[in-house]
């Protein structure tokens, strides 16, 4: 995300509006070499991070560190602590990791995508309630697939 992107979800006039963004995030960790995407949740009013990882690995707020040093910089970049009126911070942002008993968890090694963008449809419907503890990830899969291709211009036959 970049200062643009953040004047654009909130306009640098009104950033009342800009309380939380969604970052997809690509980590890796360096001892597992795993690699996986996993969202997180900045919740600029109480400065934190809140992450969403399917595929939880004890190191991963360890890994978010660069992008929890990173994200004060960008937001007073941005513009938000100049419309607000209030000191700039740039201390630390803090991960608060979802318990992996709170989140669906992903099966294999190759889904991670596709749970990222359950996590986002959830966070813009504001709708965090597992709708059962089993997640259908080719029926997402399929869910995804269609609305991309319905705003195609050619049909694929």
């Amino acid at each position: 995300m970049c200062a643009s992107g953040l004047r654009r979800m909130g306009c640098a006039h009104d950033f009342d509006r800009v309380r939380m963004s969604r970052v997809p995030y690509h980590g890796r960790s360096c001892l597992q070499r795993r690699a996986t995407l996993v969202v997180c949740l900045l919740r600029i009013d109480a400065w934190e991070i809140t992450l969403f990882d399917s595929m939880p690995l004890p190191d991963r707020v360890r890994q978010l560190e660069p992008l929890s040093r990173l994200i004060p910089y960008v937001i007073a970049k941005g513009g938000y602590f100049d419309a607000k009126s209030v000191a700039p911070r740039f201390d630390l942002m803090p991960v608060v990791s979802i318990p992996k008993d709170d989140e669906l968890v992903q099966g294999d090694v190759h889904s991670c995508g596709v749970f990222a963008c359950m996590y986002i449809e959830r966070m813009i419907a504001c709708d965090f309630q597992q709708s059962s503890s089993i997640f259908d990830v080719e029926e997402y899969r399929g869910k995804i697939a269609l609305e991309i291709f319905s705003h195609s211009d050619e049909v694929m036959s």
